[in-house]
């Protein structure tokens, strides 16, 4: 209870600018001390401070003056219910954002109970790092994925061990601010990589010996920020030329892969394309060679050093 009275304390603190401004606006708007009264031949100020106004004077073989009655302010009229939505709008903010943290914050106990290492951001408010070690238990897995998804500020996420597969992917689905994913060493197969088909905002993604075929590269181009992939040791074994949809792919990584094709100089293709490492590739070397030429500028690292 102490908790909630404090949640709404400060719920009430980061809106009463607004609230004051809400009021100040409303007295402004009943009072008018804004208008002035109009008088024929004279003219006077109603003022804020309760003091009656003198009456205007008669001057005799004119007309009686008559005063205009106040009129409210149009932009007031307008302005008022402006600050009460946003007065409204910023509460539920506050509220919905406070809401999250309690959240993260729980969800963050809970991994730390089972080993895994969550590391919060400089204001140490937020957790943007979660690692979860291989020697997590195979029949918490899920219950660790399930809790990362509800952290809603991680931004890079490690999982390793065989215990991980296309189950916990679907957690992964949700987890919209990653900028880096490693799954390296796990279970994970093209189903479940298709569920990181949404995320636009992975810049690094690590597949490392994974059991994945070249049918996930089709769901690895859809994260479009990519910048750094990681299919080494993988049953990636061609249409290598599907990555070209990574406008952003500079560095990919192909270490110990069988291709069967030549689509190694489809890699040719791809816009951004740099760096490439290749160390244990078996490729068809005319198809190197024709990346080669015509990229020129793509450092190719193999085993035996770069080309």
């Amino acid at each position: 209870m102490p908790a909630q009275r404090g949640l709404h304390f400060e719920m009430w603190w980061s809106v009463q600018p607004l609230v004051r401004s809400y009021m100040a606006a409303e007295i402004a708007l009943d009072i008018g001390y804004h208008d002035r009264f109009q008088l024929q031949n004279t003219s006077w100020n109603i003022t804020m401070n309760d003091q009656q106004p003198s009456e205007p004077q008669h001057v005799a073989g004119q007309p009686a003056p008559v005063t205009a009655p106040a009129k409210k302010s149009s932009s007031l009229k307008l302005l008022l219910p402006l600050l009460g939505i946003l007065a409204v709008v910023a509460g539920v903010t506050f509220y919905t954002k406070q809401q999250a943290i309690s959240r993260q914050d729980a969800n963050a106990d809970l991994l730390k109970g089972l080993g895994v290492i969550a590391v919060r951001d400089s204001s140490r408010k937020y957790v943007e790092t979660v690692s979860v070690p291989p020697t997590i238990s195979d029949d918490k897995i899920s219950e660790v994925f399930q809790a990362v998804s509800k952290m809603n500020w991680v931004k890079s996420f490690t999982a390793s061990g065989a215990g991980v597969g296309d189950a916990e992917m679907e957690f992964v689905s949700g987890m919209k601010k990653l900028k880096s994913l490693s799954l390296a060493e796990t279970g994970v197969t093209d189903a479940g990589v298709a569920n990181i088909a949404g995320l636009t905002s992975i810049e690094s993604l690590n597949l490392r010996g994974t059991a994945i075929t070249e049918a996930a590269l089709d769901s690895i181009a859809q994260s479009s920020a990519i910048k750094v992939l990681d299919i080494s040791e993988t049953r990636v074994s061609g249409d290598l030329g599907k990555l070209n949809g990574l406008a952003t792919l500079s560095w990919l990584l192909i270490n110990d892969l069988q291709i069967n094709d030549d689509s190694m100089k489809d890699l040719a293709g791809n816009p951004a394309l740099s760096r490439l490492t290749m160390e244990g590739l078996e490729a068809d070397e005319a198809s190197i060679a024709a990346l080669a030429k015509a990229r020129p500028e793509i450092g190719l690292e193999r085993r035996t050093g770069t080309q």
